[in-house]
């Protein structure tokens, strides 16, 4: 019995396109600074939400702006592609390459930037300044992370399919929203 071409054609491109967004994940992503923290009170969700912006002892350097800077705008460039080709996740459970590419890059948009602005939580007096536009983003942000993580865990990056729908459809809007958040902040 012969396999259908259209099933085996669809399974090909879903694999490809798995398999090019985890190599392009690998080689574009922007790394953490060296000096920050990947563990402990600074470094996400586990830090505590009642410390007030500007009372705590981090001061961001020029390599932790430009990797929000440069996360930000991957964030906000793969957004801009999924609305500009139409994308869903309907179109990704389809099997479209494209779309394919832009959800798995708005995933590693979020997994750049959500470490990094936990950080803001703990930012020292003299520093607040330099994050105007920011101050307010660690929440947005762990929720875009949790979001993320809730994909990722049903395997929807590697293998959509139509349990993936809702939980696309809640990362994109998420991701969104912190993008729409943090349009307006500019590196010192």
């Amino acid at each position: 019995m012969a396999q259908h071409p259209i099933k085996h054609t669809t399974l090909i491109s879903t694999l490809s396109a798995a398999v090019l967004a985890v190599a392009l994940t690998a080689c574009s992503s922007p790394s953490v600074p060296a000096d920050q923290p990947t563990d402990g009170p600074t470094a996400g969700a586990d830090q505590p939400s009642d410390v007030p912006a500007g009372t705590g002892d981090f001061v961001p350097d020029d390599a932790w702006f430009t990797a929000v800077d440069d996360a930000r705008t991957s964030l906000s460039d793969f957004l801009g592609f999924w609305d500009a080709q139409d994308c869903t996740m309907d179109k990704v459970v389809a099997g479209d390459f494209n779309c394919n590419i832009q959800i798995s890059g708005i995933v590693q948009g979020v997994n750049d930037l959500a470490p990094l602005l936990a950080d803001t939580v703990n930012i020292a007096p003299d520093s607040a300044s330099s994050i105007a536009g920011l101050e307010g983003s660690a929440p947005t942000a762990a929720q875009a992370a949790t979001d993320t993580a809730a994909y990722s865990d049903a395997v929807c990056d590697f293998a959509p399919d139509d349990a993936c729908i809702p939980l696309g459809d809640t990362l994109v809007a998420s991701a969104t929203a912190l993008s729409v958040e943090i349009a307006g902040w500019n590196a010192p």
